[in-house]
């Protein structure tokens, strides 16, 4: 259910002569005699005025501007309905003399600025009071209802007072929002328009950049497909284009190896518990075809000092390793680690091993 606290971040009752402020996040509210004196410029982005708009003598409602105003308003004149609407821009304004007829045996009491404020089955009702007197005023109102009725007391008032009347005492705050109360609610589309206004720039902001990407994309394969193309001999000569392509099949045959060999190099050094700075992985010759792999380890800086701490860890990361051939120690100040990897030997290591997998796999098949 939607009452005025959960949903107006700052709420002020106008009385007759006075008003109650209730700023947000505070347990006490603030008294004066126009809701003016107590609000800020920030605080009224997120104002509601809540006020008793008493109807004519013919029972229609008044102009709410002209009450909360104190102005003549010709409600004819649009201009100066305009001028008075822009007084309060985008601030909810509440008229609760419109609030709903309650069930029969139901009232229900505000007491707030400096009224008592009851509706009940019939209609709403407006009442003077002042800090002394509305304890007293309460019971005389109590008297105009059967004793069986409901009665609920919105206040934030001393509400000790009155905790041995018959009535369920709850913070003003809590009492009910109605929507017929709502003078100026705004409208699905001024309410949600902004966020579709926000979603729709989003959508076409990642329209947007999502296009240039695939641009870019298509530029970077272009590019790659001139490069290919200029590095193939024209003139139609097959025999020189069967070559070029035998040699880029040489330079990228044992490519997906790399991740295999930076895995397993990287897992050495963990279970060797050598401190890493880096690992690179490059081409022994880097004018040829790749036949074997150079992994270097570079150690933190100032961690080992000496032979007798160096030589324990290359022995382990070797031990360790399932792909390096050999390891030494580069000649220099720092402690690196240089291993060969013989990438033929490493394809004839997989296959022996995905071969004897498969029989594996076979026997095991058989016996089920």
């Amino acid at each position: 259910m939607k009452t005025l606290g959960n949903t107006f971040k700052n709420i002020c009752f106008v009385g007759l002569e006075r008003v109650e402020y209730f700023p947000q996040g505070e347990e006490t509210s603030i008294f004066a005699e126009t809701w003016q004196e107590v609000t800020s410029e920030q605080s009224r982005k997120h104002l509601s005025l809540c006020f008793f708009a008493p109807r004519s003598i013919d029972g229609e409602h008044i102009n709410p501007y002209q009450y909360i105003l104190k102005e003549e308003i010709d409600e004819d004149d649009h201009k100066a309905m305009q001028i008075a609407a822009q007084t309060f821009g985008d601030m909810p304004l509440l008229d609760l003399c419109r609030m709903k007829s309650r069930e029969a045996n139901e009232v229900n009491i505000l007491v707030a600025a400096d009224v008592i404020f009851h509706w009940d089955m019939n209609d709403s009702y407006i009442q003077p009071t002042t800090p002394l007197t509305w304890v007293r005023d309460l019971q005389q109102i109590f008297k105009s209802y059967p004793r069986t009725s409901q009665k609920n007391i919105y206040t934030n008032w001393d509400r000790e007072k009155i905790a041995e009347l018959d009535a369920n005492v709850k913070p003003a705050l809590e009492m009910p929002l109605e929507t017929a109360t709502w003078l100026n609610m705004p409208t699905f589309q001024e309410k949600y328009g902004m966020l579709v206004l926000l979603a729709s720039l989003i959508m076409a902001g990642t329209a947007f950049a999502m296009t240039f990407w695939q641009n870019q994309q298509i530029s970077h394969y272009t590019t790659q497909a001139r490069r290919i193309e200029s590095a193939m001999p024209r003139g139609g000569n097959v025999p020189e284009m069967l070559r070029a392509v035998n040699e880029q099949q040489r330079q990228m045959q044992y490519r997906d190896l790399l991740p295999l060999l930076a895995q397993d190099v990287a897992i050495a050094t963990q279970q060797a518990s050598m401190q890493v700075e880096s690992i690179e992985v490059r081409n022994v010759n880097p004018q040829e075809p790749p036949q074997a792999m150079l992994a270097t380890i570079s150690a933190e800086r100032d961690v080992y000092k000496g032979w007798l701490q160096e030589e324990p860890i290359a022995k382990n990361v070797l031990a360790k390793s399932s792909t390096l051939r050999g390891i030494r120690k580069p000649p220099g100040p720092d402690f690196k680690l240089e291993g060969l990897v013989d990438l033929r030997l490493l394809r004839e290591q997989i296959r022996l091993y995905e071969e004897d997998q498969r029989i594996q796999d076979a026997i095991q098949g058989g016996q089920r």
